[in-house]
C-alpha cells in the first residue's frame, strides 16, 4: 500500500490524506474545491497565546477563519461518515464535517492498524466502477486493470483510490491544457466542420488570426433566443426581428452593417435598409454567407461585394 501524508487545506481547514507521491501537486481539496498545493503538514509546538497578535490579526486571516468555520459547520460528508462507521464509530444525526474530521484523526490515532485494514480491504463497486469508466479512454489504466485479471489478484482499496486519484489529476490537466488551447490556438476541426454544417462558408485565411473561443461565441448564438443589443441594432435600422434565433439576428446585423449601417445614426449611410434587407432575403446566396473578418478584425458575416450592391439596389 502507497504511503499517505496528511495536510490540510488552507481555505477551509479539511483535513485531507493523499499518496506521498502527489506531495508538491497543485490538486482541488474535495470540500470546497479550491487549489492549493499538497506539503504534508509538520506539526510544531504552539507559542504561548499573544493578545497583541489576535487583536491586530490581518483581515484576510479573519476572512479565512470565518470561511474554515463556516465549512467545518456544514453537514458531514457520506465518505467521512463511511470511514467514521468502519472504525465502529457511531454517526450522530447532525454532524459535520469539522466534527467528523476530528473524530477520524482521532480513530486513525487510537487504532492505526484499523486504518491499515481500511485501505488493504477490497476495493468497492463503486472505485472498481469507475476505474472502468477511466479505462476507456485511458490506455494506462486499461492495460493495469488487464494485467490485474490476469493475474487473478484483487485490487485494495488504497490502490483503487490511488488510482483514482492520478486519473483525477490527469483528466483535470488535460481539461486545463484543453481550456489553455481553446482560448489561445486556432478553431478546432470540430468547429470548422459545424460551421459548414450550418450552412455557411468559412475563409480559411482567417484560421491564424481568430481562436477557438471567438468562433464558439458565434457557435453559441446557435438556437437561442437573441439578445437585445442584437435587436435594438435592426431596430434602429427599421425593422423588427420576428422569427430565428440569435445567430439569424446576428447575420441580419452583419447584413446591415455590408450595407453601411451602423451603431451610431450619425454615421449610418443614406441607404433604405428595408428594402435592401427584403431583397437579399429573396436571394439564396443571403443563406450562405463567409466567416471571415471585417477590415476591423472583427469576426462576422459577410457576402460578395457584387451581391451588396445588388441588394442596395433593392
Amino acid at each position: 500500500m502507497s504511503e499517505y501524508h496528511k495536510c490540510t487545506c488552507p481555505h477551509c481547514g479539511q483535513s485531507i490524506e493523499y499518496p506521498a507521491e502527489g506531495t508538491g501537486q497543485t490538486v482541488p481539496c474535495p470540500t470546497c474545491e479550491k487549489p492549493f498545493v499538497l506539503l504534508p503538514d509538520i506539526v510544531i509546538p504552539s507559542a504561548p497565546p499573544k493578545v497583541a497578535q489576535a487583536q491586530t490579526r490581518k483581515p484576510e486571516e479573519a476572512d479565512r477563519a470565518a470561511y474554515v468555520e463556516r465549512v467545518r459547520s456544514e453537514p458531514a460528508t457520506e465518505k467521512q461518515k463511511e470511514k467514521l462507521r468502519y472504525f465502529g464509530y457511531t454517526v450522530r444525526p447532525g454532524m459535520t464535517k469539522g466534527e467528523a474530521s476530528d473524530a477520524i484523526d482521532e480513530c486513525i490515532r487510537l487504532h492505526p492498524e484499523k486504518d491499515r485494514e481500511y485501505y488493504d480491504r477490497p476495493a468497492t463497486e463503486k472505485q472498481m466502477a469507475k476505474l472502468k469508466k477511466f479505462a476507456e479512454t485511458d490506455e494506462d489504466m486499461a492495460i493495469g486493470l488487464q494485467e490485474v485479471a490476469e493475474e487473478g489478484s484483487q485490487i485494495t482499496y488504497g490502490q483503487a483510490k490511488d488510482w483514482l486519484w492520478q486519473c483525477e489529476m490527469d483528466a483535470r490537466k488535460r481539461r486545463e491544457l484543453a481550456e489553455i488551447e481553446f482560448f489561445s490556438g486556432p478553431p478546432s476541426k470540430a468547429q470548422c466542420d459545424r460551421i459548414r454544417q450550418l450552412g455557411f462558408k468559412l475563409d480559411e485565411t482567417i484560421l491564424e488570426k481568430v481562436t477557438g473561443a471567438d468562433v464558439e461565441l458565434i457557435l453559441g448564438l446557435s438556437n437561442v433566443q437573441p439578445a437585445e443589443p442584437l435587436l435594438r441594432f435592426i431596430r434602429d435600422h427599421g425593422m423588427t426581428f420576428t422569427s430565428g434565433d440569435a445567430l439569424a439576428a446576428f447575420a441580419l446585423t452583419c447584413l446591415i452593417k455590408s450595407f453601411g449601417g451602423s451603431a451610431r445614426a450619425h454615421n449610418r449611410k443614406d441607404v433604405d435598409y428595408v428594402s435592401a434587407c427584403q431583397a437579399a432575403s429573396r436571394d439564396p446566396a443571403f443563406r450562405t454567407p463567409t466567416l471571415t473578418l471585417d477590415w476591423e478584425g472583427v469576426l462576422g458575416f459577410a457576402w460578395p461585394k457584387g451581391k451588396i450592391r445588388e441588394w442596395l439596389r433593392g
